[in-house]
Order: structure tokens, then C-alpha cells, then sequence
């Protein structure tokens, strides 16, 4: 009787030593941000023009690329922000954004998407791919770069089809 008991004993704890790798894994998962949760957020601090609240979408980090549709590139978070404040300081600029595709890592993660961009409310539209790269920064998914490419007619053409 005895042996049946510590039998059953080592087998119990032996049980739970197994299983209990395969809670914590499942609870680490559970418990890691949404990356599509922080995608909407950062895409919401634009729409909005909320200056700090991009800031706070953006790598702890001070180094940011960022390159605008003609080539042209900022490299440090303080040249984003500065570019940003006057950016969002004028109130005529219109966007849309549509989503084309999105990979995501454990703890990087890259959205593609395509947006209309206009400098006044009644302007003519031009078009860009974005590619925001993210990177999980201390539990928090932020922006590590920003590459935008001028959509052309003939991009467009093929694009639509």
C-alpha cells in the first residue's frame, strides 16, 4: 500500500513538472499585445493629429528612418517628431488608408498599406505604398521604420487590376 502510494505520488509530481512548461507557454502567449491592437492605434495618433500619442506609437530608441515618397529621409526620432508637429499642425491635409497585407513575428512585424494622401480637402489625390516596420520594445509593439513609395499611374493601373 505504501509503495502504491509513493508510486502514485512520483507519478503525480512528475505529471505536473510535464504540464506545467505547457501553462506557462500558453500564458506567455496569451499575455503578448496585439499587434493589429497597436497598428489601429498608431494609424488612429495620425488620423487624429495627436502628436503625442504617435510619440508614444514610437521606438524608445533615437534612431527612426523615414523616407517620404520622393526619396528623401529622416533618420532620427527627434526629425520625425519635428516633421510630425508640423504636419499635423495643418489642418487641410486629407488621408486614407487601406490595408494590403501584414506579417507578424514574434517580434517584429511589417504592415503594407496603400493610402490616398491629399494637401488640401479639394486637391487631387496621390497614392503610396507604406511599409511600417514594428518591433516588440519592452512588451510594446513600436515603430522602428517608415518606407513610403509613390504609387505611379502605371503601378496603379496594375494595382487595381
Amino acid at each position: 500500500m505504501k509503495l502504491m502510494k509513493n508510486t502514485f505520488k512520483t507519478i503525480f509530481f512528475a505529471s505536473v513538472l510535464i504540464v506545467m512548461p505547457v501553462f506557462s507557454a500558453c500564458d506567455k502567449a496569451v499575455q503578448a499585445p496585439s499587434f493589429q491592437v497597436a497598428l489601429d492605434a498608431h494609424l488612429a495618433t495620425i488620423a487624429a493629429r495627436d502628436l503625442g500619442g504617435f510619440m508614444a506609437t514610437l521606438t524608445k530608441g533615437d534612431t527612426l528612418p523615414m523616407i517620404f515618397p520622393d526619396g528623401s529621409m529622416l533618420q532620427s526620432k527627434d526629425d520625425v517628431q519635428a516633421t510630425h508637429a508640423e504636419w499635423f499642425g495643418d489642418t487641410d491635409w486629407r488621408m486614407g488608408i487601406e490595408h494590403v497585407s501584414q506579417v507578424v513575428g514574434s517580434d517584429v512585424a511589417v504592415a503594407l498599406l496603400r493610402y490616398s494622401y491629399r494637401d488640401t480637402p479639394e486637391g487631387d489625390d496621390r497614392y503610396a505604398h507604406l511599409a511600417l516596420t514594428f518591433q516588440l520594445q519592452d512588451g510594446e509593439w513600436r515603430l522602428v521604420m517608415d518606407q513610403n513609395t509613390r504609387i505611379t499611374q502605371l503601378t496603379q493601373q496594375k494595382t487595381d487590376n
